[in-house]
């Protein structure tokens, strides 16, 4: 803990995935000014507002892209197939 304590106290930005991470860093006592906050996801309207001039998909198509892992939610992804 004390390394990794150190490593923060090095670096000019901590890139971070949602306001949760963030928070767990705020609460750490990290500067917000070293806090990135880079959501992953997409931009839903984007995928919205093409598919209504698109014609109708006959394959059902899936893409993973992730650890194959129950941490990341497999088991739920072959549930709902």
């Amino acid at each position: 803990i004390d390394r990794m304590l150190a490593e923060y106290e090095l670096v000019d930005y901590i890139m971070t995935p949602s306001d949760v991470v963030c928070q767990s860093f705020y609460r750490q006592g990290i500067s917000q000014k070293k806090i990135l906050k880079i959501p992953c996801g997409i931009d839903v309207a984007y995928f919205a507002e093409n598919a209504v001039n698109r014609a109708p998909v006959k394959k059902f198509i899936v893409l993973f892209a992730g650890l194959l892992s129950i941490r990341k939610g497999l088991p739920y992804l072959i549930q709902a197939w």
